[in-house]
């Protein structure tokens, strides 16, 4: 293994880590909806109509 190799591993292994990081990152807390639906203006807009 040359001095070039012992370099580029442990560079490309934390570019690695880092990339995997900042997937989970992006994604964690992604499959929980941001709110309620009923809370949304287009429901209670159309539940009025309704009504009507």
């Amino acid at each position: 293994m040359t001095r070039r190799d012992k370099i580029g591993l442990p560079i490309l292994i934390a570019l690695l880590a880092f990339l995997m990081g900042t997937l989970v990152w992006a994604l964690w807390g992604s499959w929980k909806p941001a709110h309620d639906f009923s809370d949304s203006v287009f429901v209670k807009q159309r539940i009025i109509n309704l009504k009507k």
